[in-house]
């Protein structure tokens, strides 16, 4: 919409697993015009894949956290999970500028290990 974008996503586990999964919805912009010291282009500097925001689930005012539970314990081959993102658009933002990366970590005590990531 022209000032919410929603995003869907699955996330699906190809062997079996154990632990605590969470996944991290960030909102990537390219052609962002700001301010880079150094630049000869000043405040006009063009940012490319600019992290611009974090997308937090829908219909909550959770919007704390880093990154939101997918799985917890034992995990099984080829479960599924479906969440519903929403993150605060700006009008300036074109579509082909849009894009998100999805980042899936395993919690391992207060610490986060990478898992896998994709971009879209």
């Amino acid at each position: 919409s022209s000032d919410k974008i929603h995003l869907k996503t699955t996330t699906k586990f190809f062997q079996s697993v154990e632990g605590d999964y969470v996944i991290s919805p960030f909102l990537i912009i390219d052609n962002k015009e700001g301010y880079q010291a150094g630049n000869d282009d000043g405040e006009n500097t063009v940012h490319p894949s600019y992290v611009a925001n974090l997308a937090h689930p829908i219909n909550t005012e959770d919007v704390e956290n880093w990154a939101y539970k997918v799985a917890s314990g034992k995990v099984d081959k080829g479960y599924r999970i479906n969440l519903e993102f929403e993150v605060n658009r700006d009008e300036a933002w074109t579509e082909d500028d849009i894009s998100f990366a999805l980042i899936l970590y395993k919690r391992q005590g207060n610490k986060y290990k990478f898992v896998n990531a994709f971009t879209k």
